[in-house]
């Protein structure tokens, strides 16, 4: 999966960039307590924190959204 979206300048984010809460709220459409629950029960993505603020790296995320991967089965 090729999930590198783009950054406030209309760049590619590498997968070794790190991203803020802000952002991962933007793109999955929830809210700063969404993402929190998230951490608190360890179901979403690896993240970090830096001077007190939750940060996600790009790889991370990707790999999130793959391990939440659903294959639809034949009927």
């Amino acid at each position: 999966m090729n999930y590198l979206p783009e950054d406030d300048k209309g760049g590619r984010f590498s997968k070794d960039d790190i991203v803020g809460d802000d952002y991962l709220c933007e793109k999955f459409n929830v809210g700063k307590s969404a993402t929190a629950t998230w951490r608190r029960k360890g179901t979403g993505p690896a993240w970090h924190r830096l001077n007190g603020r939750p940060y996600y790296k790009i790889s991370d995320i990707e790999q999130w959204i793959q391990s939440n991967r659903i294959n639809p089965t034949a009927a």
